[in-house]
């Protein structure tokens, strides 16, 4: 049986630092969340992640600080400010850039849960778009 509450600061969790500098930090493992993921990441200037899309997984995307900061959806660049929440469905094509001299920090919220890797990486890429695409 699961732990009735947890406690922990986000910005104390060891973060996995990918490519480019992003670091990601597993809140969710590190709350002992069962049927939801979290992650905090954090960008710095002129870094993105990669165009994907969750197969399975609505997420909440917030901007915690180091707004505006831009996330291209389906192509459309939306701005987003900090202490602003956005909802994705799934199969929405998306890649989150950080165009500004800031250090951006995002929470990232995944339902259900995807028991693989975590990161934008392992949910796969968005199919290719434009002339000649598959």
């Amino acid at each position: 049986m699961p732990e009735r509450f947890a406690l922990v600061d986000p910005l104390g969790l060891l973060g996995v630092e990918r490519s480019g500098g992003i670091t990601l930090r597993d809140l969710g493992g590190a709350l002992g969340a069962q049927g939801l993921a979290a992650c905090v990441w954090q960008l710095p200037p002129g870094r993105e992640l990669p165009d994907h899309r969750h197969h399975a997984q609505e997420v909440l995307y917030a901007l915690l600080s180091g707004g505006p900061q831009e996330i291209l959806l389906e192509g459309e660049v939306l701005l987003v400010r900090d202490g602003e929440w956005l909802r994705l469905a799934g199969e929405t094509a998306r890649r989150i850039q950080n165009r500004s001299d800031r250090e951006a920090v995002w929470l990232a919220i995944e339902v259900p849960r995807d028991d693989g890797p975590r990161g934008a990486a392992a949910t796969g890429p968005a199919p290719a778009r434009g002339p000649g695409a598959g």
